[in-house]
């Protein structure tokens, strides 16, 4: 993508600090160094933690403790395929990744292969008392996840594995809850928030790069059909697009996150399959958010020029309800 974007002319600049954003009628744009720059808008896509998040849309919202927490890591294939008591989760990997789930009371521990065994990646829910802190990822000690699953009847042929974990690699990753955002664009509408700095999902959602995929195809498509001279109704349109659909994921996230939490299938043993089978939803999983938004373009633009709201069509079958209609 990096390579594609330098071959078609997209000027990039790397590495750079932005000092503050600024919007205009007709412009906005950024500084850097004392050194204001014009677009015609700006797309901001840095994270949860967003700096320019308040900037935007004057608002940022208050991260709640859920207490949970996750320990996550990265273990590559190869050392793994060199311990005779690790390679078992390798086994059928050259031809399939496979993923393994262990529930023992209130923990559950994740294993996963990836590029056919090239890596593996694990992960342990597991409570959490801190409170709420600014920085997400905190260092651990992969000593400390022997500790929870220590007499678990599994535990060694699970240690064998962990214990090839680097300490560098390994975190201690907090669960929080956040409220959807109420809007993601400025009130000149040039501006707006898209990826985990507009929607923020936990781990345990398993969206948060599909969803920000989508803001970027939405938004693109937005702005080629609508074209350079209406900037701020493509970014609108886009929103209403995406911010009802992301916004139910978001929820639904939430609640998977919780019913992890909430497993209790008791000791895994050896031969059990406790692999936890949660409804996939077709109106996540099987939506092209291109194609919809080609679609929906001038259903939404006639709303805004109408002023009637616009119902969402890509959010059906959300907790069995009639979708709900969007003010634009």
């Amino acid at each position: 993508m990096f390579n594609h974007a330098r071959e078609i002319g997209v000027k990039m600049h790397l590495g750079q600090e932005i000092n503050r954003v600024w919007e205009g009628k007709s412009s906005c744009g950024i500084i850097i160094d004392g050194k204001k720059l014009h677009a015609d808008c700006i797309i901001s896509c840095d994270g949860v933690h967003s700096a320019t998040r308040s900037s935007i849309i004057n608002h940022s919202p208050t991260p709640r403790a859920s207490g949970y927490a996750a320990y996550r890591a990265l273990i590559e294939g190869k050392s793994i395929a060199e311990d005779p008591e690790a390679r078992w989760i390798l086994e059928g990997s050259e031809s399939r990744d496979k993923f393994e789930v262990f529930f023992v009371g209130d923990t559950q521990l994740f294993l996963q292969t990836a590029n056919k065994g090239a890596e593996v990646i694990w992960l342990c829910f597991h409570k959490d008392s801190r409170p709420v802190v600014d920085e997400s990822n905190t260092p651990a000690n992969p000593n400390d996840v022997l500790n929870i699953i220590k007499d678990w009847p599994v535990a060694q042929k699970l240690w064998a594995v962990i214990r090839h974990t680097p300490s560098h690699k390994f975190i201690d990753y907090p669960f929080f809850d956040r409220d959807p955002l109420p809007t993601w664009r400025s009130q000149k509408g040039r501006m707006m928030l898209a990826g985990d700095a507009a929607h923020y999902f936990s781990p345990g959602g398993g969206q948060g790069a599909s969803q920000a995929l989508e803001d970027a195809n939405v938004i693109a498509t937005c702005l080629r059909i609508a074209g350079r001279d209406n900037v701020p109704v493509a970014l609108q349109i886009a929103e209403n697009i995406r911010h009802p659909r992301a916004t139910a994921v978001q929820l639904l996230g939430h609640r998977a996150t919780e019913a992890w939490q909430k497993q209790n299938i008791g000791y895994a043993e050896e031969g059990c399959a406790n692999i936890a089978k949660f409804p996939l939803h077709d109106w996540v999983y099987r939506y092209d958010s291109q194609s919809h938004c080609e679609a929906e373009f001038d259903v939404v633009m006639e709303a805004i020029r109408t002023g009637r709201a616009y119902i969402p069509k890509d959010v059906d079958g959300m907790h069995g309800e009639e979708p709900k209609a969007c003010r634009l």
